[in-house]
């Protein structure tokens, strides 16, 4: 189907339309999206321009008529998927459960055995990497537990690099640490906005 540019901008608009809407409920962000297909007026309606809002008209309608029924049938679903995961994987997800928790113990009791550092900068930092680390190996374990393996793979690689950093910090001076706490501060203002 060769859509018009305008009908395309009408499709963006309604789904943005509805996106701000996802607050409300499925039959009044409905009910907003048709009385705002009326109000545009932007160019003359076209063949497709016409199709596309009479399905994005139906599918509103079908999501308002069938959500309750559609989100008990995914919670099911998503039980039946972790049965079956915990099932066949469980004695690793426990395994991996038990390292996981190994590795924070371990960190815990390295911050408290050493009060006074000699290199204040670079211990802190550690510490933060570790925490972190810690973070992303649980959001690994629930990643895996809920059947989404390639997101785990993607933390894991996250949990690498952090390792990295760890190793390579673990053997510099406050000078490298500094510029490294430097540039993650950069990082995150940027992220910021």
């Amino acid at each position: 189907m060769n859509v018009s540019t305008s009908a395309w901008l009408r499709l963006n608009r309604s789904l943005s339309l509805a996106a701000s809407w996802a607050d409300s409920t499925f039959s009044e962000a409905r009910d907003q999206l048709q009385s705002s297909f009326r109000r545009v007026v932007a160019s003359p309606r076209t063949k497709e321009s016409l199709e596309i809002e009479d399905l994005t008209e139906r599918v509103a309608t079908r999501l308002a008529e069938t959500s309750t029924a559609l989100a008990r049938r995914l919670r099911r679903d998503r039980r039946i998927l972790s049965i079956t995961l915990e099932q066949v994987w469980g004695d690793a997800f426990q395994a991996y459960d038990a390292v996981a928790y190994a590795s924070y113990e371990l960190g815990a009791s390295w911050a408290e055995g050493h009060q006074s550092p000699a290199r204040p900068l670079v211990w802190s930092t550690l510490l933060d990497l570790h925490s972190r680390a810690c973070l992303v190996a649980s959001e690994i374990a629930a990643l895996h537990r809920t059947g989404f393996p390639a997101g785990a793979t993607a933390r894991w690689r996250s949990l690498h690099e952090l390792a990295v950093i760890a190793l390579v910090l673990q053997g510099a001076d406050e000078e490298i640490t500094e510029r490294y706490r430097d540039r993650e501060a950069i990082e995150h203002h940027v992220d910021a906005w």
